[in-house]
């Protein structure tokens, strides 16, 4: 089968896949003002303790599918493309979840790097720009799934709402051992499947090939990753984040890579831990390799900045 008739099928099949799920594809302007003023309200005043205040823009960009953040001066962006609401294939809560990930190049906590602030008013003026932490990519997609959408998702019934989707087995039954509360492991549902949603998009845009929630990215990677890592290991983020049974309300850290998360020192699952195609911790590799030794503290794995090569 060659390449284009490929991607045609894939891309008949993802369509119908999410069309029957939601039985509509995108999402109306208010509906998306909804998105944006709830997860606003949530995160302002974790914005405000740090000294800054928090805005959406919306650039009026039907073509282009993107979204990202900026800061400036003791103000936090996060920009919205509309074409990422508006394809056909997302829908309202793979919307959130992109949403979620850029809040959590904010808000994420560690593996971090310091990144110099947008202002070019400084920049004429000779003046030194202020820098502020941007959690790496893979680190924004974990707190995407482990914090934000928990959070976002928190009032709604999720229970009603996952009897009306046509659920991956592999997520019901990896949510459903993860939590036996059932509401908690709707939003894990809910969550997984918003990530689905938008790899999917993203695996029919760029022509790759769609990531499986029965398969797992098995690169180790040697070395922390910022960028993007390939999609199959986003989706394994996004599930692990989804799955990991620490509390909502313990938040993540700049100074210590492993608190709000789960890890294998904490006697976590490792599918809810951060896969090792994107994350690298000293400690955690000693786990898997069985040499562990005595003592090993939370705070002593290694964060590394520098990328990893792409292997996208």
């Amino acid at each position: 089968m060659n390449m284009y008739l490929k991607n045609i099928l894939q891309f008949c099949f993802y369509f119908l896949l999410l069309f029957s799920q939601y039985a509509f594809a995108s999402i109306t302007d208010e509906e998306f003002k909804e998105i944006v003023k709830k997860i606003e309200n949530i995160y302002t005043p974790n914005f405000k303790k740090q000294g800054y205040s928090f805005n959406t823009k919306v650039v009026e960009n039907k073509d282009f599918l993107a979204t990202e953040t900026k800061g400036r001066g003791n103000k936090a962006f996060v920009i919205i493309h509309k074409g990422i609401k508006d394809h056909p294939l997302m829908d309202a809560d793979a919307v959130a979840l992109v949403y979620c990930h850029e809040v959590g190049h904010l808000m994420g906590g560690s593996p971090f790097e310091m990144e110099l602030e947008e202002n070019q008013t400084r920049k004429f003026q000779g003046e030194q720009a202020k820098e502020y932490p941007r959690s790496f990519e893979g680190q924004a997609d974990y707190f995407a799934s482990l914090k934000c959408m928990r959070r976002y998702l928190a009032n709604e019934n999720n229970i009603k709402v996952v009897k009306q989707m046509k659920v991956d087995k592999t997520v019901s039954e990896l949510c459903n051992k993860s939590f036996s509360d059932e509401g908690k492991a709707a939003i894990c549902i809910r969550t997984a499947m918003a990530s689905m949603t938008l790899l999917s998009t993203f695996a029919v845009l760029h022509e790759n090939e769609s990531p499986q929630f029965s398969k797992t990215d098995n690169l180790i990677s040697s070395k922390t990753r910022k960028g993007h890592p390939p999609l199959q290991c986003r989706l394994d983020t996004f599930m692990a984040g989804a799955l990991c049974p620490v509390d909502v309300e313990i938040e993540v850290s700049y100074e210590n890579i492993h608190q709000g998360s789960c890890s294998l020192l904490g006697g976590h699952n490792t599918r809810a831990i951060r896969p090792r195609c994107w994350f690298y911790s000293e400690t955690e590799e000693k786990i898997f390799s069985g040499h562990a030794g005595a003592g090993v503290s939370a705070g002593s794995s290694s964060l590394i900045s520098k990328e990893a090569p792409d292997c996208r």
